[in-house]
């Protein structure tokens, strides 16, 4: 469009300042960044890939941007997870992450959904916007989100990341093939995807971000040439870049209800008994008879560990190379009591234990309550 043509009086003094530059591109404008301004995209998780997507979508001026994510900031986090800092530490993400975006762009507006998505609140929560973008790192979420996205009819962006690798995609664009297309059923082991169990690189879930935030842009413009149908792969280590087709399959794209995703972040139906913290140290100074498995990698559990405690990782307990005992209370733990909890409900449900107990708050919540007692710090 010729620049001379456009109707600047419909972006404010401030706006035509600060998106100037996509003004002059041919293929935005002041058309396009009215589109933009216009848009309503919802990020679920604010983490590695969250905040690339999230910083670049605000600083482009959606207009309207959600964020789902329910976790606390970590120090673990700081070194991919560029919106945050020490002094962030055990404040909730999403909020952080809200109070930070508006300091960058102050038109745009941030609505913060402080808890899990699951199966009984996806659809509400994803009525409301146009485009979804996935910055999750577990199978669970990715396949509650596909299905509401087909349930919806809403695209959305897809990004996942394995030590130095990443991969991009779009799904159910335009009647295009969905995520169940490329991943038909959910993979019934857990792990494997979070950057908790096998690592990252810090620079990776940037690079990944950018490429989504990248196609949340072209779909709103409607410029270029999506990454649906296909998947875009990006090895950091050897800067190679591949694309992979994915086919198009009829019967995943009509999906009328939501299904069963084994994981207690969507289906919140586990019945694994929880201990508290306080709880448990009460039998700790009682001398009580039971075992405490921390689950995760070693690296965490030599920095900080419950006293007594053994370090055994979900491989070995799910494939029973580690032969739990069944004559007293078995506690697993982790850093905030997910993943352990839902560990010892796929123990349960695989091997038909009945002493399995999960530690309610992890060792997160150890910590915040039993500061003085940091041991192996």
């Amino acid at each position: 469009m010729d620049i001379e043509s456009q109707d600047f009086s419909m972006l404010s003094v401030d706006e035509l300042n600060r998106y100037s530059r996509h003004i002059l591109l041919d293929n935005v404008g002041v058309n396009g960044q009215l589109t933009i301004r216009k848009s309503r995209v919802l990020v679920v998780g604010s983490g590695g890939l969250g905040c690339p997507v999230l910083q670049y979508l605000t600083a482009a001026g959606v207009g309207h941007i959600g964020i789902v994510d329910f976790d606390l900031v970590d120090i673990s986090n700081l070194h991919r997870q560029i919106l945050f800092g020490i002094d962030d530490i055990n404040k909730p993400k999403a909020e952080v992450a809200a109070q930070k975006l508006s300091k960058l762009n102050q038109n745009v507006n941030i609505k913060v959904h402080n808890y899990r998505l699951t199966k009984n609140n996806a659809l509400e929560v994803l009525s409301d916007y146009e485009i979804i973008v996935d910055c999750t790192d577990n199978f669970p979420t990715k396949f509650l989100i596909n299905d509401a996205c087909v349930i919806l009819n809403k695209p959305f962006v897809y990004g996942a990341l394995y030590k130095f690798e990443g991969q991009v995609g779009v799904f159910n664009y335009r009647n295009g093939a969905t995520y169940r297309c490329f991943i038909p059923e959910q993979p019934e082991e857990i792990g494997g995807l979070s950057c908790s169990e096998v690592g990252v690189l810090s620079i990776v879930p940037g690079i990944i971000g950018c490429y989504q935030a990248n196609e949340v842009l072209k779909i709103i413009l409607d410029i270029g040439t999506s990454l649906s149908g296909r998947l875009l792969l990006i090895d950091c280590l050897t800067s190679e870049f591949n694309i992979i087709n994915i086919e198009k399959d009829n019967k995943y794209t009509k999906i009328k209800e939501l299904g069963i995703y084994h994981d207690i972040k969507c289906d919140n139906n586990n019945d694994i008994n929880q201990i508290t913290i306080n709880e448990l140290k009460i039998w700790i100074n009682q001398k009580k008879d039971f075992l405490i498995i921390d689950i995760r990698n070693n690296k965490e559990f030599i920095h900080f560990h419950i006293e007594k405690s053994v370090n055994i990782s979900i491989e070995k307990l799910l494939n029973e190379e580690y032969k739990l005992p069944e004559d007293k209370p078995v506690v697993l733990v982790c850093n905030y009591g997910s993943k352990s909890n839902q560990v010892a409900q796929q123990l349960k449900d695989k091997y038909h234990y009945s002493n399995l107990m999960n530690l309610n708050g992890g060792l997160i919540e150890w910590i915040n309550h039993f500061d003085d007692e940091k041991i192996n710090l």
